[in-house]
């Protein structure tokens, strides 16, 4: 797919670990840089964890790039159940991105730095009572 980079995930079965894509919408979607060069480019749907707007769709188990939670179509609404994706909950997830930059621990060294996600859209949304 033209304008698709390719970003690895971080579970997968034994043998070469998965690969997520992430799509460039349009010449005006902004892109970062992971600490490996791969390029991250907005998308049209916000990641549930980081508010990042990172996905081209939603519910596909594709991986954030921003936060590394994997979207199995979790929000918002069920916060607190345990993704069996990501094996937290939501909420976990968001206090955990909010604390140290990921969904969770082991996924740090993974992640965009902040400094490469300025200029991506993000719109902060309520974390659920």
């Amino acid at each position: 797919m033209p304008g698709a980079e390719r970003v690895p995930h971080r579970r997968g079965p034994s043998g070469p670990m998965p690969q997520v894509r992430v799509v460039r919408l349009g010449s005006s979607a902004a892109t970062a840089i992971l600490p490996a060069m791969t390029t991250v480019t907005e998308g049209r749907f916000q990641c549930p964890c980081c508010d990042y707007y990172t996905f081209a769709q939603r519910s596909r188990h594709d991986t954030c790039p921003i936060c590394w939670w994997e979207d199995d179509g979790s929000d918002l609404g069920e916060i607190d159940k345990v993704s069996s994706a990501n094996h937290i909950s939501l909420r976990e997830a968001r206090t955990n991105f909010a604390s140290y930059g990921a969904a969770d621990q082991a996924a740090v060294s993974l992640v965009a730095p902040a400094s490469a996600r300025v200029g991506l859209r993000r719109e902060s949304r309520a974390r659920g009572g």
